[in-house]
């Protein structure tokens, strides 16, 4: 599968005054546009939805398609996960600074909070 369906929906739904083709196609090539598409991830769900319309039994290849699904959501998740504790940490150090602007003391962290040392270290 490849994204040059998309221009050719863009090309003749222009051409042919075709609505729906070419708010399709638009759509589909402005996600391509976007930084940090998951695009594979998308596209690996419509082959999936389409082995399934077209190739019903066709088993050995929708595992190889899901194992690859697999990976690619594994990579998603880690890769969200790691963002989020970056977001922590930085909002704990400028909580942090501000407090110490501010002149107030820096009280030791309370049981079950996460500090600034145990979400760089992703505990």
């Amino acid at each position: 599968m490849t994204n040059g369906w998309c221009y050719l929906f863009v090309l003749f739904g222009t051409w042919f005054h075709i609505s729906w083709m070419l708010a399709v196609g638009s759509a589909w090539a402005a996600l391509l546009w976007l930084p940090f598409t998951p695009e594979k991830l998308l596209t690996l769900a419509i082959a999936v939805f389409l082995l399934r319309l077209l190739f019903p039994k066709d088993q050995k290849t929708l595992r190889v398609l899901r194992k690859e699904e697999d990976a690619l959501r594994r990579k998603l998740h880690g890769w969200l996960a790691r963002r989020r504790r970056k977001k922590q940490v930085k909002r704990l150090r400028k909580a942090l600074s501000l407090r110490r602007e501010a002149g107030k003391p820096l009280s030791p962290p309370r049981e079950g909070k996460k500090t600034e040392k145990s979400l760089s270290k992703g505990a």
